[in-house]
């Protein structure tokens, strides 16, 4: 495919296949109801003209036999059948049946003579060798024997009577569907159709017809009807839709309704699959240009956090960071360790609440700060106090841990503004070292920190930590600190070990939160 046209979606191919198949069933279907109908229909119309055919040959025959009666009882004197023949024919009602039934009649007393009798408009005389085969098949029976041809076709019938052989020609052949021609408001006009005599559609047994065209090919039903010792052939065709034009044009329809709503239903997928590709692509560039920006974020971060930790003679000291994933701002967590000189050290965690640049300033003030005021004091409640009043800092709120460590006493001394009390993991026990903590950063003008002095066991570790490592939607603070004790009771070896571990148990499903930790051995 050219790279300038755009790929179509496998759904979209989907729907089209499902909608080409859908359409070509149904209009399938609807071709084959329409068939069963017509054929269902065109019985039914070859039922029903057989029907209204049938009715008329017991007329013929009696009037054939009427016919014989009559040249019977006067003996076949021709004029005395003329003139009961006639005298029948004036009878109410007669005159129209007979003489539209029937042409002439032919008395014959044998093979060369005749004598011909006529009744209408019209006299016919046969030929003689047709009048010869009408006497070898002569009988008691009506004989139904020929079609003659002429401007109006006519059956010619025989009977035998009392040794004269009667000759009857037929002007009108049967009471039912007329000729070709015009046919409106007939009962028949829906459908085409062929009389023969006999069993084969010949021309010259041709009876009547609706139609020119002979033989009737196509869609057609056949019947056929005992008349006299012969049989009549019946071919019925339709002429046009049976079932009307709705039925025919269904599949016509359904095939085009089918194709108009597979394409509508096609251009509907490619429109929802061409928005959930823009849709993914914005997804992706989302969340590239959110990795940049969060990397961007976790580069400043790093850069206000120390880059390296005093060195400490004989103490064993180790630090994480690790940025939130919740945001591309820059948090405001941070930790630290002072070399105070005399052979102390001072160690800071603290949390500036909120996020973005204003809460990195303040943290930057923060840890300078407390580098400023470490120089002048080691006192814990000191050093808060004092970066409690930098003027810069009003209205911000900031929790922090700050802690004098003696590694030669094994001692700690520490106070806390809100911030959460540090983890103490040793050979004996693991538990919170707790202090009664003041307000945080920047809540009082003039806060008082209460100061823990705490004997550390040998070998002991210390661990300060930001409320990231333990905070957890839906979950109470308390629950959050049991499951970090719980998971530092399990820990042993180096402290960057230790923090490992921390981290591994407690952020293993993701940080949600910036998160800093500053552990120590004494």
């Amino acid at each position: 495919m050219p790279s300038g046209l755009p790929r179509i979606g496998r759904a979209t191919f989907v729907v089209i296949a499902l909608a080409l198949t859908i359409t070509i069933a149904l209009t399938f279907a609807a071709q084959r109801a329409h068939d069963a109908n017509e054929e269902r229909l065109l019985q039914q119309q070859a039922e029903e003209a057989t029907a209204v055919l049938q009715a008329s040959i017991p007329g013929v025959v009696a009037t054939v036999h009427e016919i014989a009666r009559v040249v019977e009882l006067v003996d076949g004197d021709p004029a005395r059948i003329a003139e009961e023949l006639a005298t029948d024919l004036e009878a109410e009602g007669a005159t129209e049946a007979s003489q539209d039934q029937f042409a002439a009649i032919a008395v014959l007393e044998g093979p060369t003579g005749d004598e011909l009798i006529h009744l209408g408009d019209e006299a016919l005389r046969l030929p003689q060798d047709r009048i010869d085969a009408l006497i070898d098949v002569a009988s008691e029976d009506v004989h139904v024997t020929a079609v003659l041809d002429g401007p109006n076709r006519r059956i010619v019938y025989s009977r035998e009577v009392s040794g004269t052989d009667l000759v009857v020609v037929g002007k009108r052949i049967l009471r039912g569907p007329r000729i070709a021609g015009e046919r409106t408001g007939e009962a028949f006009n829906a459908i085409d159709l062929a009389i023969y005599l006999g069993d084969d559609e010949h021309d010259a047994d041709l009876i009547t017809s609706t139609t020119p065209d002979l033989p009737i090919d196509g869609r057609r039903a056949t019947r056929t009807l005992p008349f006299g010792d012969n049989q009549l052939l019946f071919v019925v065709s339709p002429a046009g839709n049976l079932g009307g034009s709705l039925l025919a044009v269904l599949p016509w329809f359904t095939a085009v309704a089918g194709l108009v709503l597979g394409t509508i239903s096609a251009v509907l997928v490619e429109s929802l699959h061409r928005r959930r590709l823009d849709a993914e692509t914005f997804t992706e560039e989302l969340h590239a240009l959110y990795q940049r920006e969060h990397a961007i974020a976790h580069t400043l971060q790093h850069s206000l956090l120390p880059t390296h930790l005093d060195r400490l003679e004989g103490i064993e000291v180790a630090a994480r960071y690790f940025a939130g994933a919740e945001g591309t701002d820059i948090g405001g967590d941070w930790y630290d360790v002072i070399n105070d000189g005399d052979g102390t050290f001072t160690v800071v965690v603290g949390d500036v609440v909120g996020r973005g640049v204003k809460a990195a300033a303040v943290m930057a003030a923060m840890r300078y700060a407390t580098h400023a005021v470490a120089g002048q004091s080691t006192d814990p409640a000191e050093i808060l106090g004092a970066v409690n009043g930098l003027e810069h800092i009003r209205g911000d709120f900031v929790t922090m841990l700050c802690g004098n460590v003696d590694p030669v006493a094994r001692t700690i001394s520490f106070a806390s503004a809100g911030h959460p009390a540090p983890l103490l993991i040793s050979p004996e026990e693991t538990r919170f070292l707790r202090v009664a903590p003041g307000p945080p950063i920047g809540f009082l003008d003039d806060p008082t920190f209460a100061v823990k002095r705490t004997t550390l066991p040998h070998g002991s570790v210390v661990v300060l930590f930001t409320d990231g490592l333990y905070e957890r939607r839906g979950e109470s603070i308390e629950v959050g600190l049991e499951r970090l004790r719980d998971a530092a009771t399990r820990l042993d070896g180096t402290v960057d070990d230790i923090l490992d571990g921390l981290a591994a148990a407690m952020l293993g499903n993701g940080v949600r939160d910036d998160t800093a930790m500053l552990a120590f051995r004494v």
